[in-house]
């Protein structure tokens, strides 16, 4: 069965959605997904020029039983998982694919009629599914409807012009004069950060925070210790604990402080900072009560306890991610053979949320158990750390270069993004060298291998170079 290139990347597609809801089988449904991937050629993977032709032949096939492509491709990524027990097998409809070609080379769209032809429960509820989170996506594929529609908001009066005229027609009727209206009346802006509103708008606000974060538990510790002596007096291990809590609550208010500013900018900055916090917090506090209680190391009960909560905080900080508002260009990506979808930041800070998940529990299992590690194995962890290192700048590079390719707005520095992103990936093989170097210890490096390094860099140097002059 020979296939297009096309028809290669919708199998791709559904390849995909199989492995990630743990399927074991290639079913209708995933060939639908690929499908639906296909008919939204504006997005990645289909965004390449190569797919356009075959995208639009497509997208007129599927728009003919859809209601709304992007809700039907989103719900199905949704529910892929939950509903993969219903699905049905593909094999008869690649089949059928092959069929309509008479046993040549089967395309885009006898794949895709293939696929709709075959009727499934999963396929006959995607058809009447509309999102009005997706609109968006849906008219950017009909721009003469949206021209209509301005056309038609243009013609029509907005509601306050309504209103006005309807208030002039009033007052005309029952002889009353109309004055212009000024500024309307407003009450006293309120501004909400953490826990407590406070008056004035985002900066007052910040100021008051942090004005009352910290001179409020310093008065309160100056008043405590002036009528007291309490911090000149010797305490039990609580006492001495309760204080040490203190003073980390009082440093985690302030830093949730500087998560709140960095959030009015990124709210996955925000977010992200947030869970560095929640493990800072608990790291703190199993520090201050081995302090407190004088002990010789962490019990294995607070161990296995506060690595519980640390895995916790990060899978709900994860979760969380989905329910940020996103305030930029929202774009869709690959990373690590999964579909990003949102801003820039958003999906950097969410892929860097979920890289944290390996280091974290392979931290707790060699701490809760205290496993003393041979000296391969802390040369292969090295080896892993450089590598995590080495993808969480490359999504960094790619998220940077998405402001430019993606955006809607023209910004400088295209090129420069479009480099350092190509000279990163081409540097792995001399940094990995390199490190290789380092923990092995094979320095001095020989010379041979010092002109091969210079000539392999020097080359993708310019190559970079090159590469970017079409961004």
């Amino acid at each position: 069965m020979e296939l297009s290139s096309t028809a290669k990347e919708i199998l791709v597609q559904a390849q995909m959605l199989m492995k990630e809801t743990g399927g074991t089988k290639l079913c209708v449904e995933h060939l639908l997904y690929g499908v639906l991937e296909l008919a939204d050629y504006l997005e990645p993977p289909f965004d390449k020029g190569m797919y356009e032709e075959d995208g639009k032949r497509v997208r007129q096939m599927v728009e003919k039983d859809f209601l709304s492509i992007a809700s039907a491709r989103e719900q199905l990524k949704k529910s892929a998982k939950a509903d993969r027990d219903r699905y049905v097998d593909g094999r008869a409809t690649l089949g059928r694919a092959s069929e309509l070609t008479h046993g040549g080379q089967i395309g885009a769209e006898e794949l895709t009629r293939a696929v709709l032809e075959k009727s499934t429960p999963v396929m006959e509820s995607l058809k009447t599914e509309k999102n009005e989170r997706y609109a968006n996506k849906d008219a950017r594929y009909h721009p003469e409807q949206i021209q209509e529609q301005n056309e038609e908001e243009k013609k029509s009066l907005t509601p306050s012009q309504a209103a006005f005229l309807a208030a002039l027609i009033e007052a005309a009727l029952g002889g009353q004069e109309i004055q212009p209206s000024g500024k309307r009346p407003q009450g006293k802006r309120r501004t909400k950060m953490g826990l407590f509103t406070y008056r004035g708008g985002k900066v007052a606000a910040i100021i008051q925070y942090f004005l009352f974060g910290i001179l409020v538990p310093a008065a309160l510790i100056f008043a405590l210790d002036k009528f007291t002596g309490f911090l000149h007096q010797p305490h039990t291990p609580l006492v001495t604990f309760l204080g040490m809590a203190f003073v980390c609550f009082w440093a985690f208010y302030l830093g949730r402080g500087l998560a709140l500013v960095f959030g009015i900018a990124s709210s996955a900055l925000g977010n992200f900072l947030d869970i560095l916090l929640d493990l800072g917090l608990i790291a703190s506090l199993v520090y201050a009560a081995t302090l407190a209680w004088n002990l010789p190391e962490v019990p294995f009960w607070l161990r296995m306890a506060s690595c519980i909560i640390a895995l916790l905080v990060l899978t709900i900080g994860n979760a969380n991610f989905e329910n940020l508002r996103d305030n930029g260009d929202i774009t869709k990506t690959r990373i690590f053979l999964s579909n990003e979808e949102g801003t820039p930041d958003k999906i950097f800070f969410h892929t860097l949320t979920k890289m944290l998940y390996w280091p974290l529990l392979g931290f707790s299992i060699w701490w809760i158990w205290k496993i003393d590690l041979p000296d391969w194995a802390i040369k292969a962890l090295w080896i892993v750390a450089f590598l995590m290192v080495y993808y969480i700048i490359w999504t960094g590079l790619v998220c940077h270069n998405l402001r430019y390719e993606k955006s809607r707005r023209h910004r400088k520095g295209a090129r420069f993004a479009k480099f350092l992103m190509t000279f990163h990936l081409f540097m792995f093989i001399p940094e990995l060298v390199l490190m290789l170097h380092w923990v092995f210890g094979w320095f001095p490096m020989k010379t041979w291998v010092m002109i091969v390094l210079g000539i392999y860099t020097l080359f993708f140097f310019i190559s970079s170079i090159g590469v970017s002059r079409n961004a």
